[in-house]
């Protein structure tokens, strides 16, 4: 799925869904990401993994529109989220909720995956 220069994929990662975004984000994507994300819950995914390893914010909104995609989003188990440091800091200061966790490597997040799996 593709969308101004935006490129999202979605696959598994350890029986999980794993939503991979790539490319450019603007403030204009929120609506395709929460639908993305919520189409995923509603067909009963309660844990899913938001990569945004590859991910350029194109404007200083971009990455306080992916918070507020995160806190409108219905996980009941959690949101893990893997980003570069750099966008991870921005993500942070957005205050998200307690069901969205943030990683700085797919590594780390397959690291704590057992841990997650005995919290739930």
């Amino acid at each position: 799925m593709g969308h101004r220069e935006l490129s999202i994929r979605i696959e598994e990662l350890i029986g999980i869904p794993r939503v991979v975004v790539r490319g450019s984000y603007t403030r204009d994507h929120n609506g395709l990401l929460s639908c993305i994300l919520d189409q995923l819950q509603s067909n009963g995914s309660s844990v899913l993994v938001l990569d945004l390893m590859d991910l350029r914010c194109a404007e200083a909104e971009a990455a306080s529109g992916i918070v507020l995609v995160l806190k409108k989003s219905r996980a009941n188990a959690g949101i893990h989220v893997v980003a570069p440091d750099n966008l991870g800091l921005l993500l942070k200061r957005g205050r998200l909720p307690v069901c969205v966790r943030l990683y700085p490597s797919l590594d780390e997040f397959v690291s704590a995956m057992p841990q997650i799996a005995q919290a739930s």
